[in-house]
């Protein structure tokens, strides 16, 4: 066994490789924007995801003040960046330069139409909604039983409420045995 080191240095570590492979030095990344904000600063902070994969993205203001449009959620866009690695969290994500429209993305696409189906079934018609109690005495989480979800929500609920039941219905989330799943134990 390897005499053990500090996180720290693998981190540094695994961003100097990053770092010096020119290959990661300048990127044309395509994919769809989701978790966009940009704050008073003027850097932009978001994901860029794609079917099977996202990243963490950021553009600083000095490069986000080229931008001839408002980056949304949803939109397809190809950017220019670097791949690096954010040292105090550890986290690979690109470092945008230049960013372009590329359309609506896929996955908002899809949304927008599963969305529209289930308006036209009545799904989401004001006669159909309940008013939420203004003090719950049971909560459901549908969640998996392997995510951090259930524990940050039960934790919170038992710091916050803790007169509330939990009741938790474990199912996948991502996948494709989340919407099997989902569909065996609530019906659809």
């Amino acid at each position: 066994m390897a005499n053990p080191i500090q996180v720290s240095e693998v981190v540094r570590y695994v961003k100097r490789q990053l770092d010096d492979d020119p290959i990661l030095q300048q990127l044309a990344v395509i994919g769809e924007i989701s978790n966009f904000k940009r704050y008073a600063s003027g850097h932009c902070y978001f994901t860029l995801k794609d079917e099977s994969s996202r990243m963490k993205a950021v553009m600083f203001s000095r490069d986000a003040r080229t931008l001839n449009f408002e980056p949304k959620d949803g939109m397809n866009v190809i950017v220019v960046a670097r791949v690096t690695m954010y040292e105090s969290t550890g986290d690979i994500q690109l470092y945008v330069e230049l960013m372009r429209q590329d359309g609506i993305g896929m996955l908002f696409e899809r949304y927008e139409a599963r969305k529209r189906e289930l308006e036209a079934k009545g799904w989401f018609a004001a006669e159909r909604k309940r008013p939420l109690p203004a003090f719950p005495e049971r909560i459901g989480i549908i969640t998996s039983p392997k995510g951090a979800a259930l524990h940050d929500i039960a934790t919170t609920l038992r710091r916050r409420a803790p007169h509330v039941a939990i009741t938790f219905a474990p199912v996948a989330v991502q996948g494709d045995q989340s919407a099997p799943q989902v569909l065996a134990r609530f019906g659809g």
